[in-house]
C-alpha cells in the first residue's frame, strides 16, 4: 500500500516539479518563509461498509486540522503573477460517535491522523496587497483511526490531492490567507467505511524570513 501511495503522490506532483524547475532559473524575485495553517475539515459522502460493525446513525466528524511548513515564492519581475511552493506537516483531529449493531454501549472517541503535504499554486495580484490563487495539495495521511479498519492493514496510509483556492492579503511583515480545499479521493476506504472525502476551510499565516 505504501508503494502505491508514494506512486500516486509522485504522479500528482509532476506539474509542481516542472513549474519549480522552469522558474528557478528565470530571473525573478524569490521569497521564502514559515507558515502556520489551521482549518475546519468537512467530511462528506461518508458511508459505512457492508462489513461494518456500526449503525448508520454513528457519526464521524473532523474537529480541526493544523499544519506548519516552509514556503518558497517565485515572482517574475514586472508581472502580477507569482508561484508558491510549500512543504508542510501537521495533524487532523477526528471525533467518532459510534453506535454498534450489537448490544454494545455507544462509544465516543477522539483520534488524530498525521499529514504530510506538498503544494504548488499560481497566484495573481488583484490589487497591490490582495491576491488570489489556485493550486493542488498532494497529501499523505498516516496513523489515523486504525481500529475502525477492523483488521484492514491498508487503512493507516491514505492519499488525497485536493484542489485549493485562496485569497491572500499582504501586511508586509506577514500575509493572511483564507483558503478552501476540495478533496477528490476516497480517503476513508476501509472495512468499516466504503467511502469518505475531505473538504476544508481555513486560515494561514505566512512569515517571510528571506528574500532575494
Amino acid at each position: 500500500m505504501i508503494f502505491k501511495t508514494i506512486k500516486s503522490i509522485l504522479k500528482s506532483s509532476i506539474f509542481i516539479s516542472i513549474l519549480l524547475l522552469c522558474h528557478i532559473a528565470i530571473p525573478a524575485q524569490k521569497k521564502s518563509g514559515i507558515f502556520l495553517s489551521g482549518g475546519k475539515p468537512i467530511l462528506r459522502d461518508m458511508k459505512f461498509g457492508k462489513d461494518s460493525w456500526f449503525k448508520d446513525e454513528s457519526k464521524l466528524s473532523s474537529i480541526i486540522s493544523v499544519s506548519i511548513g516552509y514556503r518558497l515564492r517565485i515572482h517574475e519581475q514586472q508581472s502580477k503573477g507569482f508561484l508558491d511552493f510549500e512543504l508542510a506537516a501537521g495533524f487532523t483531529s477526528i471525533n467518532f460517535d459510534a453506535k454498534y449493531l450489537s448490544n454494545s454501549p455507544p462509544y465516543n472517541e477522539h483520534f488524530s491522523a498525521y499529514l504530510y503535504s506538498i503544494e504548488g499554486s499560481y497566484n495573481y495580484k488583484i490589487f497591490e496587497k490582495l491576491s488570489a490563487g489556485i493550486g493542488i495539495v498532494p497529501t499523505i495521511y498516516l496513523n489515523g483511526i486504525e481500529w475502525l479498519s477492523l483488521g484492514d492493514s491498508n487503512y493507516d496510509t491514505k492519499f488525497d490531492s485536493p484542489l485549493k483556492a485562496k485569497i491572500t492579503y499582504n501586511f508586509k511583515f506577514l500575509e493572511l490567507e483564507l483558503y478552501y480545499k476540495q478533496g477528490f479521493t476516497n480517503s476513508f476506504h476501509s472495512r468499516s467505511f466504503s467511502s469518505g472525502k475531505r473538504n476544508e476551510w481555513g486560515l494561514s499565516l505566512f512569515f517571510p524570513i528571506g528574500k532575494r
